[in-house]
């Protein structure tokens, strides 16, 4: 009765024809360009966000869309891929997902960029808030923090992909 079951050649709850199921292709990658004119239009904060600092949520890539009363509206917050930002998940507050470019499991962990060498201690967190006020708390320590970016359910398969990074601890 689901309202994709035409689309998935079923009829009345009895399959009617059998359809292959196609992976969507991956999406490309956010250029330079694009990446700029997000930072244009966005930008970084200059003002706390849930009292995360802004110069905490600028060091992880996080920006900012406030409204014409600079209210908070969206937080965009960068997936990498070998270091390089290739998209942005969008989280329209107070709490609604998109995304542009590309993004998801087999992205890197937020936070992971910013890593360049290994440290002793990482601690991975259950979202990208999380991991910006875990930072602030324990930078001064050396504790290395990331989280993964598309929810705690993904964050084994997210982190196994990520094994070399964290062989390096």
């Amino acid at each position: 009765n689901s309202s994709h079951a035409a689309e998935l050649g079923i009829e009345g709850g009895e399959i009617k024809e059998r359809k292959a199921f196609a992976f969507a292709p991956k999406a490309e990658p956010l250029t330079s360009e694009q990446i700029g004119q997000l930072k244009k239009s966005v930008g970084f904060t200059d003002k706390p966000y849930r009292s995360l600092k802004p110069e905490w949520l600028k060091n992880f890539g996080h920006m900012v869309e406030r409204n014409k009363w600079g209210e908070p509206v969206s937080i965009y917050y960068p997936e990498t891929e070998d270091g390089k930002v290739v998209g942005f998940k969008i989280r329209y507050l107070p709490k609604s997902f998109s995304k542009v470019g590309r993004t998801g499991k087999h992205s890197q962990l937020a936070g992971q960029f910013i890593y360049k060498s290994a440290g002793k201690r990482v601690l991975i967190v259950g979202g990208e808030g999380d991991m910006v006020a875990a930072w602030g708390m324990l930078s001064k320590y050396g504790v290395h923090v990331v989280s993964p970016t598309c929810g705690e359910g993904s964050a084994a398969s997210q982190c196994a992909n990520q094994y070399d990074f964290f062989e390096q601890y």
